[in-house]
């Protein structure tokens, strides 16, 4: 996926590392233990915005 964003020119942000974290961490799993919970989305958001403040 990085390589074709690349050559696309568009970012690629990679939030899999966060998702994985739900593994271990069962706060970042929601109540039907499938989805990601509202804590995940959160640090999606929090990375999303520190690599879009690191492009500025």
């Amino acid at each position: 996926m990085r390589e074709i964003a690349s050559s696309q020119r568009v970012a690629f942000l990679d939030l899999t590392t966060i998702a994985r974290q739900g593994l271990d961490d069962p706060s970042l799993v929601a109540g039907d233990g499938l989805h990601l919970s509202a804590k995940a989305y959160a640090l999606f958001a929090q990375r999303v915005v520190q690599d879009i403040l690191c492009r500025l």
